[in-house]
């Protein structure tokens, strides 16, 4: 309970660097503006509807000759990769600067423990994620400081680009625990629990665990910490995703117990066993996140 509270509650951010990523992501070159219905169009914009731009500053005079951009010092090396990767000025590898700040370079994970692996997610999946935060129904300031100016296809360029990252798997500790919890957890991961209808994480998630297309991301490779927090956080009502929310209906019949044994269980699983996200299939459960990816359930 302690760890779902954890995780459910942590707001600690390096504030003052997220406020100025959020400026800077805000003044990026155009980008395309969203259609009516939240699909992406070909207008340009980087802004929603009417709203300042927060990073003008008023009677500001422009510089006369433009400073020369100061490339990012190397950080410690992550599989091999910066932190925060070195992109052009103007280049989406440049804004995503406040992404990788977290996430780690290219998406491979972050440094803390409920910042996830992003990179080769499906694009739809990231895409309705970053939508959630934006609208608040994901549950988490930082993030929707970020995003709150941005528009559905600068949203969803994001989430293509990081889908199409495959960067070597970050090293994530195994959790300590008894082996009673551990087969407790993939009992449920492969099997589910039908009495309570609860159905096995494999039947959506793949038996390789590892997604499917369009909306449904893989579950290796991740901590024991951030399942954790994400499954109290349906359960408490923090994170939402589109109606009807079947991963919402499912925690909340879970208790804490199996919800620990999942996630430990889920830790416990080498991520870099062959395969890749599974096409997509019909699930025991209706999933708004797969219907309004445009999958017929």
């Amino acid at each position: 309970m302690n760890l779902i509270l954890r995780g459910v509650l942590k707001t600690a951010m390096p504030w003052c660097g997220i406020l100025v990523l959020s400026s800077a992501m805000a003044q990026t070159p155009a980008q395309p503006e969203a259609a009516a219905g939240g699909q992406p169009s070909n207008s340009m914009s980087t802004t929603r509807g009417t709203q300042a731009d927060p990073g003008q500053i008023p009677d500001a005079q422009v510089p006369a000759t433009p400073p020369k951009a100061t490339p990012a010092a190397p950080a410690k090396p992550v599989n091999g990769e910066n932190r925060i990767p070195v992109g052009s000025p103007g280049s989406l590898e440049a804004r995503l600067a406040a992404c990788t700040m977290c996430h780690g370079a290219t998406g491979v994970q972050g440094a803390d423990a409920f910042y996830p692996r992003i990179s080769g997610k499906p694009a739809q999946y990231l895409y309705q994620q970053l939508l959630r935060f934006r609208e608040g129904r994901r549950e988490y300031l930082p993030m929707q400081r970020l995003l709150v100016t941005l528009s559905d296809e600068y949203l969803y360029e994001i989430a293509v680009w990081f889908s199409k990252q495959t960067p070597e798997y970050a090293t994530v500790p195994a959790p300590r625990v008894s082996p009673l919890i551990l087969q407790q957890g993939e009992q449920l991961v492969r099997h589910g629990a039908a009495e309570r209808d609860i159905p096995a994480c494999v039947a959506c998630h793949g038996d390789n665990l590892k997604g499917m297309q369009p909306g449904i991301p893989g579950l290796t490779g991740l901590t024991n910490e951030y399942i954790t927090a994400q499954m109290g956080a349906w359960q408490y009502g923090i994170r939402h995703s589109v109606d009807p929310d079947c991963m919402g209906d499912i925690a909340r019949k879970m208790t804490s117990a199996e919800v620990q044994a999942v996630s430990a269980w889920l830790a416990n699983q080498d991520p870099h066993l062959p395969g890749t996200i599974n096409e997509a299939d019909k699930t025991p459960v209706t999933c708004g996140i797969q219907t309004v990816s445009g999958v017929q359930q």
